[in-house]
């Protein structure tokens, strides 16, 4: 028998930290929750868009992806999770697990899964500076976080030096 699991709040940050804890594994320390390691994660998806991969085969990746951004977003931008099912959205819109940073309901899993499934124009870094931006009327810092001999995109695939 299969079990659907569904994320709640209190998910969220052990999410994130498998997601830290898998690209540590594969040699890729770019993930360090700072504001520049959204550029890391940016260049992880699309690697697997590059390679032909969509959200409808990648469930678990969006989900621990998608938390990772959002814990970004909660450690410095004062975001919250909240219970999706409460959340004052569109049916449409709603999503079990979901995010509240200033007057904005966000599902950063929905972000990674268009980053994969349409590639550059839907730039992680972009989505970021864009949320920062309307929320708090500053740009962050985005400097990217040194890479890795090899990503973990490279890693994973066996593609790249």
């Amino acid at each position: 028998m299969t079990r659907e699991l569904t994320p709640t709040p209190k998910d969220a940050p052990e999410m994130a930290a498998n997601f830290v804890a898998i690209a540590s594994k594969q040699g890729d320390s770019r993930f360090d929750y700072s504001e520049g390691s959204i550029r890391a994660l940016d260049e992880l998806i699309g690697g697997f868009h590059d390679n032909g991969d969509r959200s409808e085969n990648m469930g678990g990746t969006i989900m621990v992806a998608g938390a990772y951004l959002g814990e970004v977003m909660v450690r410095h931008r004062g975001a919250t999770w909240i219970d999706g099912t409460k959340a004052d959205v569109d049916d449409a819109m709603r999503f079990p697990l979901m995010m509240q940073c200033g007057t904005q309901t966000l599902v950063p899993f929905a972000k990674v899964a268009k980053r994969l499934d349409n590639g550059p124009e839907d730039d992680l870094v972009f989505y970021y500076q864009t949320l920062v931006k309307l929320t708090t009327g500053e740009m962050p810092d985005m400097t990217p976080v040194a890479p890795t001999k090899r990503s973990l995109f490279q890693r994973l695939t066996g593609r790249g030096k």
